[in-house]
């Protein structure tokens, strides 16, 4: 599934695919477990499973662990908005990546949380039964890839205005705070304030 992503043919991948359920039917045989079908286990190029037959390494969500580790939901639950974002957005990211992890964290909160992507594929609806509530493509499809990547922060800021514009059009008052938070983590909180204010912090 990542293999052809990151740039592997059709040929490679046959290769690799047969290389590594030899090496996973003899960690299997060796340590007397059943591995292949475990969930996770190819997770990191396959990484988990030596890691797992050998050493008997306990898997947990490295998502999770992060989230938690950063407390992520004591950030947010005084957001009124969640923003996520990633560079694409695919059949792949429901599958654990970090935009499913905050949507599903948002949606426990009850706090809607949106997609800001540098492109949008099929696939990606999977994560409106993950707590995301909408998803928004940067990309201008009518000019090349090293346009769009040498100009991302500027089509991501024209993203993050219009969908702002939009959203303070329905705001009363100035009882409204904007803050765009952890570009690492990939995630902008919205939060009320008494004053409407841009706060950009790095991490």
């Amino acid at each position: 599934m990542y293999g052809p992503q990151k740039g592997a043919t059709p040929e490679i991948v046959a290769r690799l695919d047969y290389g590594l359920k030899s090496f996973g039917s003899l960690l299997e045989r060796e340590s007397k477990q059943s591995l292949l079908r475990r969930s996770g286990i190819g997770a990191a190029g396959g990484t988990a499973l030596p890691l797992v037959s050998i050493f008997g390494v306990q898997m947990q969500s490295g998502l999770e662990i992060l989230l938690d580790t950063i407390k992520f939901d004591h950030l947010t639950k005084r957001a009124d908005l969640i923003i996520t974002v990633e560079g694409k957005t695919d059949n792949q990211s429901p599958l654990g990546k970090v935009v499913s992890g905050v949507g599903k964290r948002a949606k426990t909160q009850g706090i809607p949380a949106v997609v800001i992507s540098g492109a949008l594929e099929p696939g990606f609806e999977a994560l409106y039964d993950q707590g995301i509530v909408a998803a928004f493509a940067a990309c201008n499809n009518t000019l090349g890839l090293e346009w769009q990547m040498k100009n991302a922060a500027m089509l991501l800021e024209i993203q993050v205005k219009n969908m702002m514009g939009i959203l303070m059009s329905f705001i009363v008052g100035e009882n409204f705070r904007f803050v765009l938070d952890s570009y690492t983590m990939g995630y902008f909180i919205i939060k009320a304030s008494s004053k409407y204010t841009y706060v950009r912090k790095k991490c």
